[in-house]
């Protein structure tokens, strides 16, 4: 989400927290990346320590060519990332039944 939208890059468009502080010592964060589930009531939920999971991210490649349109020059380069699961037993799973 653009930050000129809510004029605030901490805002739950941004970032997925839900509330402000912690409830019993764990953010709260919400995706919508989960397969729906087949009932309403049902919820997926992922939780874990920040230590279980690694991200990397860096400029691979650059490159300058000249602007077709002005005299200007154009910078492009590629940006790589990932991350990775190191400690699957910091990170747990769970189907909750919400009544």
């Amino acid at each position: 989400m653009d930050a000129s939208v809510t004029g605030d890059s901490k805002s739950p468009l941004r970032n997925g927290n839900v509330l402000e502080g912690k409830v019993n010592g764990f953010k709260l964060y919400m995706t919508n990346n989960f397969a729906a589930s087949t009932t309403s009531n049902y919820y997926k939920v992922l939780y874990g320590h920040m230590s279980s999971t690694a991200t990397a991210n860096a400029i691979a490649k650059t490159e300058v060519i000249r602007d077709p349109d002005s005299f200007a020059d154009v910078v492009r380069g590629l940006h790589v990332f990932g991350r990775k699961v190191l400690r699957s037993t910091a990170l747990q799973a769970r189907h909750l039944l919400i009544d």
